[in-house]
C-alpha cells in the first residue's frame, strides 16, 4: 500500500505538505512560522498549534502508511541509527525526507537554516538564530556556577558531558560537575555529594523525586531546584528558550 500512495516529487518545488516525525523538528517549523505547511506530526507533539493535526505514532511504533497516506512532498525525520530503517522505507516510496537532529543548541541552529531553506525561507532561519542570540543576552554576567543536573533518582542519573544540556548549562554560567564523557551517566547520591555541586536541578518525574537525599545534599550546601517550566526537559528549541529560567536557577533568583 505504501508505494501505491507514494507521491512523485516536483524537484525544486518548495514543499507545501510536510510531516514531522521528531516533537523538535516540529517546534523548528513552526518557530519558523511555517506551521501551516504541517499535515501530521507524532502522538508526542504537544504544541497547541498542532492539536488538531493527524498523529503517525511515535518513536517505536511509526506508522509508515499513516504518513504516505497524508501526502507529504517533505518528511521531516530524526537522523539516528535507530531511526534508518524506516528512512529508508518512506525513500523507497519516492517521498522526500529530510533527517537531521535538532537536540543540542548547535543543532537546532543547523536545523533552523537546513528547514528554512528546505521550504525556501531562509530569511526565517536568521530570525530565529536572533532570537537565540537574544536569549543569550538575557544571562547576566557572573563567574560559573557549579551544577549537576539530575533527570532520575532511582537510580540516581545525571546529565553529562555528552547529553544536550551541556552547552545549555555553559551558556546559563554554570559548571556540569559531572565530569563523564556519556549523556546520561548513573551515579550515586554519595558521589554527588562527593562532588560539592552548589545547585542541583531536579528534572526527574515529581514521583521519584529527590526527597529521601534532600537533606543529604542540603547538608553540604547544595541548593535543590525544580524549574517551574519543564522545557529544559525538551531537547531542542524548547530546552534553549529555557535558558534564561536555567540561569535564573542557577544564581538562586
Amino acid at each position: 500500500m505504501i508505494a501505491a500512495l507514494a507521491l512523485s516529487l516536483v524537484v525544486g518545488a518548495a514543499p507545501r505538505r510536510v510531516v514531522s516525525l521528531v516533537p523538535s523538528l516540529t517546534d523548528v517549523v513552526l518557530a519558523l512560522g511555517e506551521g501551516d505547511r504541517l499535515v501530521g506530526v507524532t502522538r508526542f507533539d504537544d504544541d497547541p498549534r498542532v492539536s488538531s493535526l493527524p498523529r503517525v505514532g511515535g518513536y517505536l511504533d511509526l506508522d509508515l502508511e499513516a504518513v504516505v497516506r497524508l501526502r507529504p512532498d517533505l518528511v521531516l525525520a530524526f537522523d539516528g541509527a535507530a531511526e534508518q530503517p524506516a528512512i529508508a522505507a518512506l525513500r523507497r516510496t519516492g517521498l522526500r525526507v529530510l533527517a537531521l537532529r535538532a537536540d543540542s543548541l548547535s543543532e537546532v541552529e543547523r536545523a533552523a537554516d537546513v528547514v528554512a531553506e528546505a521550504l525556501g525561507r531562509p530569511e526565517g532561519a536568521r530570525k530565529l538564530r536572533d532570537s537565540i542570540e537574544g536569549l543569550r543576552e538575557q544571562v547576566p554576567p557572573g563567574g560559573p556556577v557549579s551544577v549537576a543536573v539530575a533527570v532520575g533518582w532511582k537510580p540516581l542519573v545525571l546529565a553529562g558531558r555528552g547529553s544536550y544540556l551541556e552547552p545549555l548549562i555553559e551558556a546559563a554560567g554554570g559548571r556540569n560537575v559531572v565530569t563523564s564523557s556519556l549523556a546520561w551517566p548513573t551515579s550515586s547520591v554519595e558521589e554527588l555529594v562527593a562532588r560539592a555541586p552548589s545547585v542541583v536541578i531536579d528534572g526527574a518525574p515529581e514521583e521519584r523525586a529527590a526527597a529521601p537525599w534532600t537533606a543529604l545534599l542540603t547538608a553540604r550546601g547544595a541548593r535543590l531546584v525544580r524549574l517551574p517550566d519543564g522545557g529544559l526537559f525538551r531537547p531542542g528549541l524548547r530546552a534553549i528558550r529555557a535558558l534564561p529560567e536555567l540561569a535564573a536557577a542557577l544564581r538562586g533568583r
